[in-house]
């Protein structure tokens, strides 16, 4: 048996290149150790492809799990943020808005007659100066006619008339 011919298939890269033994140039001392190579080669191979094929499905289990996560990323957020948008043209619109009444506030001010609106103003406050100026007056004269009110005649005929009109009162069956 040589080394070509082994128990289980060896790829042709893994084959012992040494020449045949029965050729009788260099020839091995025994085959039994190039198939013992031969079959640790073979089983580390394997482990190798074992150990390959779980981290490939490890990574393609992580790269369905992170598709997942950008689904759900573009599900949850992506309406959410076009409210968002939506809102921010709403403001954007709003603003412009303000902006141009603001425009047309500064506009009017400037334009305004301040002049005339300050004298308008001055008028008033004489008016209402003049207007408070009277009441004054009219509060003064009615303080006056209170103070020349006899009170301490007005009560004694109070009891004057109370002192009348107690005993008509127990006539007529009054208390």
């Amino acid at each position: 048996m040589n080394n070509t011919e082994t128990a289980t298939a060896v790829p042709s890269s893994q084959q012992d290149l040494s020449p045949s033994p029965t050729t009788g140039e260099n020839a091995s001392p025994s085959p039994i150790p190039a198939d013992a190579e031969a079959l640790a080669l073979l089983r580390q191979m394997e482990s190798n492809i074992a150990r390959q094929l779980r981290y490939t499905k490890i990574f393609t289990l992580l790269c369905a799990i992170m598709l997942a996560l950008v689904v759900v990323i573009c599900v949850v957020l992506l309406p959410r943020l076009n409210t968002i948008l939506q809102d921010v043209n709403t403001l954007m619109t709003q603003a412009t808005s303000i902006a141009g009444d603001l425009e047309t506030l500064t506009k009017e001010i400037l334009d305004a007659d301040i002049g005339g609106i300050l004298s308008d103003a001055s008028k008033l406050v004489k008016n209402t100066d003049a207007g408070v100026q009277q009441s004054l007056q009219e509060l003064q004269q009615a303080l006056e006619k209170l103070n020349s009110l006899d009170f301490e005649g007005l009560n004694q005929s109070i009891a004057d008339l109370q002192a009348i009109v107690e005993p008509l009162s127990k006539l007529f069956g009054g208390r």
